[in-house]
């Protein structure tokens, strides 16, 4: 791997940019040189020195101009909004996988400081937010260098920017240990700032024709679900409603991805032919806002549904129909009685990965 600066022949700074021109980038974006940042200067030889009378035999030589570093990317003095909605680009990373275990998933940082909080309380106006309480815990930070490819570098790597990132998990419901739980996890930058500065660099970037090869997202989904699996029997139909978390998993979307995403889960089943349907609606962002006759509201997704899954002798379902992923399983929960009273699953659709919990009505 290289940097760009070993064309100085002196180690990458502690930012991690790549170039000058990214550097004098950020100057711009922050008005100036501000901060004590100074852009790194080329390390000249020295001379030897020589006898004053060979100084005074030698005719004065004409000054040279310093050679221009060419410009590596275009050099911008204000970035929209709009223009850092990048546009999506086969990701050399990708989300991982959903699952169903009866524990905790691998990583989960049991020991970790925990809280609960709701999902409305990230950004106002808070009583249009997703009304649902959740345990967050952050486990694994990591020193993440960004790296990218330089089609007139043999395939080279360079480093572009270096931040610190965050496993962070989110728990649902944030109730006692033993019960059905939904743990998801999205690794993402630690500071807000940060964010946004590396969505500026690799908009610069890709517009450049530069690959990013070394991105650090990705978003999981797990279902604990302790216990034997359960199938529903009966007559008639019967309905579990509960709630829904998500983050946003679009690789492609550095602005809002691994933002929390809430929404409410119903599940509905044919007793007779144990087939169940399974629909999560009213899915918001609890951070990011649009317009809506005038009025910043949050940001919302498509619902999704699912109709006919069958449920196996063990109380699982699952399909990969259309695109999109879903596994869950029906157990029950507590000390007294056998029926499946609780229902839990996991999905992945465009945009949006995450799990749901709900109890029979």
């Amino acid at each position: 791997m290289k940097t760009l600066d070993t064309l100085f022949h002196r180690p990458s700074p502690a930012g991690g940019f790549a170039s000058v021109a990214l550097l004098a980038l950020f100057l711009t974006a922050c008005g100036g040189g501000g901060g004590g940042l100074s852009l790194p200067q080329p390390v000249m030889s020295r001379p030897a020195p020589q006898p004053a009378a060979a100084l005074e035999a030698r005719p004065a030589a004409t000054p040279q101009p310093a050679p221009a570093l060419p410009p590596v990317f275009p050099r911008v003095s204000q970035l929209q909004v709009s223009q850092l909605q990048v546009a999506p680009r086969t990701p050399r990373v990708t989300a991982k996988s959903t699952s169903v275990g009866t524990g905790t998933p691998p990583g989960f940082p049991a020991g970790a400081t925990a809280k609960t909080i709701n999902l409305n309380s990230f950004n106002p106006p808070m009583s249009l937010r997703p009304d649902i309480q959740a345990r967050i815990r952050k486990g694994g930070t990591r020193y993440w260098n960004l790296k990218y490819t330089d089609a007139n570098s043999d395939g080279d790597e360079f480093v572009f920017y270096s931040m610190n990132v965050d496993d962070l998990w989110m728990t649902y419901p944030p109730g006692a240990a033993g019960d059905m739980k939904v743990h998801i996890r999205a690794r993402v930058p630690q500071e807000t700032g940060k964010r946004l500065f590396s969505v500026q660099l690799k908009k610069i970037l890709e517009e450049s024709g530069h690959d990013i090869t070394n991105d650090f997202f990705l978003v999981e989904a797990h279902l604990q679900a302790p216990g034997a699996g359960v199938q529903p029997t009966g007559t008639g139909s019967a309905t579990w409603t509960g709630k829904v978390i998500a983050f946003e998993n679009d690789p492609a979307q550095w602005v809002t991805r691994g933002f929390e995403i809430g929404g409410d889960a119903s599940v509905t089943v044919n007793l007779p032919t144990r087939s169940a349907g399974v629909s999560l609606t009213n899915l918001k962002s609890s951070r990011a806002v649009k317009i809506e006759s005038g009025a910043a509201v949050p940001s919302t997704y498509p619902d999704q549904t699912w109709s006919g899954l069958s449920i196996d002798s063990s109380g699982a379902f699952s399909s990969t129909a259309g695109g999109r992923k879903i596994n869950g399983a029906f157990r029950h929960q507590g000390t007294t009685g056998t029926s499946p009273n609780t229902v839990g699953g996991v999905f992945e659709a465009p945009r949006i990965k995450g799990g749901f919990v709900a109890t029979r009505q």
